[in-house]
């Protein structure tokens, strides 16, 4: 009886055979300790600060990472910005640092009312872009392909969104360099603009 009930409240994702490109699962046994949807994950993925005490603000001395209060903006100083903004950074890494095996990056829900979690990891980098090119603070994209597909979450109200579940997502990698490419431009940007 215990087992039926276990079934019950599983993930349906956690049972299918093939995802929606008709590729089989990845088993953690085919992943090895230097892939980098493994984990830990190497030292490659934190495009930021990593989460390391006297590194990374919010990182007390047993490597717990804690959220920082919201800065004040009107009292608020460039470095409290920008340890915010490290902060924030690296709890995101940190959420998606758990993630094992492409799969799990890659596969859309069953549901499909969400893109699959690549696209999450690099959305909010992609919104950075954004945000800096209405601004003014840039006049182009970094990389027009990330921010085409990222750009935009879903809408159930859009025709077109859930299409993007049927494309092939970029690899990690990709995502990552762009999001170390973005990361670096908003860091920079901290250090340059008025607040």
């Amino acid at each position: 009886m215990q087992q039926d009930m276990q079934g019950l409240q599983r993930n349906p994702n956690r049972d299918l055979f093939m995802n929606l490109q008709g590729a089989k699962p990845v088993t953690s046994s085919a992943v090895s300790s230097a892939d980098e949807y493994s984990f830990p994950k190497a030292d490659f993925w934190w495009t930021g600060k990593p989460p390391v005490h006297g590194v990374c603000p919010g990182v007390d001395v047993n490597g717990k990472i804690t959220s920082l209060p919201l800065p004040d903006c009107e009292k608020g100083t460039r470095q409290s910005l920008l340890d915010y903004f490290d902060n924030t950074w690296t709890l995101t890494e940190v959420l998606f640092s758990g993630l094992m095996g492409k799969e799990v990056f890659l596969r859309s829900p069953w549901h499909q009312l969400r893109h699959p979690l690549i696209f999450y990891y690099g959305h909010v980098a992609c919104l950075y872009i954004n945000k800096f090119r209405v601004a003014g603070l840039l006049k182009e994209g970094v990389n027009e392909y990330m921010e085409q597909i990222m750009e935009t979450g879903v809408d159930e109200m859009s025709w077109d969104d859930l299409s993007k579940n049927e494309m092939e997502w970029p690899e990690l990698r990709e995502v990552t360099e762009y999001r170390r490419t973005v990361y670096n431009i908003v860091k920079d940007g901290i250090g340059i603009y008025s607040v």
